[in-house]
């Protein structure tokens, strides 16, 4: 998710984030980092068409154009 809020603040230049620890529970599932593989899907012969840059970056234009 940091990577997502980077982004995000790439584009956002006056965005402001409050970093919070994670919940307790987190600790007790083990869960202490995420992340999404496509290679299931890309072995299949998908290609993403955007980066996940570009894809926010246009996310972000799409709702300041008001187009919503």
């Amino acid at each position: 998710f940091r990577r997502l809020i980077d982004i995000i603040g790439e584009n956002v230049p006056d965005m402001k984030v409050n970093v919070i620890s994670p919940p307790e529970f987190h600790k007790k599932v083990g869960i202490s980092d995420f992340y999404c593989d496509n290679s299931d899907l890309r072995a299949l012969g998908w290609e993403p068409k955007v980066s996940l840059e570009e894809g926010i970056k246009r996310t972000i234009d799409f709702y300041r154009a008001g187009k919503i």
